[in-house]
């Protein structure tokens, strides 16, 4: 169970800290939207865990910068099997696993090129 602790401190801390510029990608009408569709779902599933007032694990979630900063640790953890232990939102602990909608529009968010609209 140590090494688990040990393995999402190094991923979640480590793995964020990165230093590759993240291109941005055009935005227009098709694109889908940050505030109209990727924020809501991560209002729901994690910012009762990742907000100001509650940042488990040093991660907020509650804005552009913050979940772009994270993207790559985020599409990992959301898609693992629900059982696994890294997965989030952590069902382990209670919580449901994420729409697989919700994870598609996000991976289609990151391809589009993480628009800020």
């Amino acid at each position: 169970m140590k090494t688990n602790y040990i393995f999402v401190f190094y991923l979640l801390f480590f793995g964020s800290c990165t230093y590759n510029t993240i291109e941005i990608g055009t935005c227009d009408d098709n694109t889908i939207s940050f505030s109209a569709n990727i924020l809501p779902i991560f209002e729901e599933n994690c910012m009762s865990c990742h907000s100001n007032g509650n940042n488990n694990g040093g991660l907020i979630f509650n804005d552009y910068n913050s979940i772009v900063y994270s993207i790559e640790s985020i599409l990992y953890t959301i898609q693992l099997d629900e059982d696994e232990y890294l997965s989030m939102p952590p069902t382990w602990a209670g919580y449901s696993k994420m729409s697989q909608n919700s994870i598609n529009q996000i991976n289609t968010w990151n391809e589009e090129g993480l628009c800020n609209n």
